[in-house]
């Protein structure tokens, strides 16, 4: 009885799946190995589940609405959430590596979790989507030039090219497919939850590739958290508060506040790794952590706009 009301709780409940995710990436960080592969495919069936429900010609391929995306895209992640990681670099700390790392993260574009994220607490999901898309051509731009022009090094973006193929372009395609085939309607009460158990795959995999650098305690471990909660809880609440106080719409402010603290954690700290050395990617793997506890957050606070099951203790 009891294992069966665990397992209830972890297939409907995403806020307890990601802390099972985060918890068994650092007591079972030898499985990550097996699940590494599964990054990419768990993110493209998030994408595509969560875009299947979008009218391209009503919600994207409008020019008023691709401007707003690219302008705001490039102001809340680039401009205020990439210039205050670069920012609390340098007050913090004079280390080069580390300064290096959150360079690096300044100009990596939003994480690719932002759209199912978006879905599940009810935002503006197209916008999310366009902002996200904008930002990735922008970062192919911005990325070495804030490298080239900080650190005097020069990255070639063809990585990015192929992330905005796997990430924007297949699961663009595939949100097609699903939406016109009249058997996928079947599935489709259960999108919410095979997106939750993707981003779970995708948490647990990084917490645990990352496992030895997370559990060993050092100043600059410390400085990275430190950084990071100010970048992403911090900063996320101050957009999202300001927003509100404008009255822009809920769902626009969790859009706002998503783009403006989210960034692709994962891919800065394998860049950053790279190029510059393991000390440099403690930036981006503190923020990834710090990132995952805030979607936690976020799913908590905005529970009752989620269509989650929440009886299960009461049967």
């Amino acid at each position: 009885m009891i294992l069966k009301s665990i397992l209830k709780i972890l297939v409907h409940q995403h806020n307890f799946m990601l802390i099972f995710a985060i918890f068994a990436g650092l007591n079972m960080a030898p499985l990550a190995q097996l699940t590494e592969s599964w990054i990419i495919p768990s993110l493209i069936i998030a994408m595509s589940l969560s875009l299947s429900h979008i009218d391209i010609t009503k919600d994207l391929l409008l020019p008023r609405k691709i401007l707003k995306a690219t302008s705001m895209g490039l102001l809340l992640n680039f401009i205020l959430l990439g210039g205050l990681n670069i920012i609390l670099g340098h007050l913090f700390t004079d280390d080069k590596y580390l300064i290096a790392g959150l360079v690096v993260l300044a100009g990596a574009p939003p994480s690719l979790l932002i759209t199912p994220c978006t879905y599940n607490i009810k935002g503006d999901v197209s916008f999310s989507f366009l902002s996200a898309i904008a930002c990735y051509f922008l970062s192919i731009l911005i990325l070495p030039l804030l490298i080239y022009v900080f650190l005097g090094s020069t990255y070639w973006g063809v990585d990015l090219f192929n992330v905005i193929f796997q990430i924007v372009v297949l699961p663009l395609i595939l949100s097609r497919i699903i939406r016109n085939i009249k058997q996928s309607r079947l599935i489709q009460p259960y999108n919410g939850h095979i997106i939750n158990w993707c981003i779970a795959i995708v948490c647990f995999t990084l917490v645990g590739l990352n496992h030895e650098l997370l559990t060993t305690y050092s100043n600059n471990l410390l400085i990275a958290f430190i950084v990071a909660a100010a970048t992403i809880f911090l900063l996320g609440e101050l957009i999202y508060r300001t927003s509100r106080l404008l009255i822009i719409p809920t769902p626009t402010a969790i859009s706002y506040m998503l783009l403006g603290s989210m960034k692709k954690w994962a891919g800065a700290s394998t860049i950053a790794y790279v190029i510059l050395g393991p000390k440099a990617s403690v930036p981006a793997i503190a923020a990834l952590i710090v990132g995952f506890l805030y979607y936690l957050f976020l799913s908590i606070r905005f529970h009752k706009n989620i269509g989650i099951e929440t009886k299960i203790f009461e049967k």
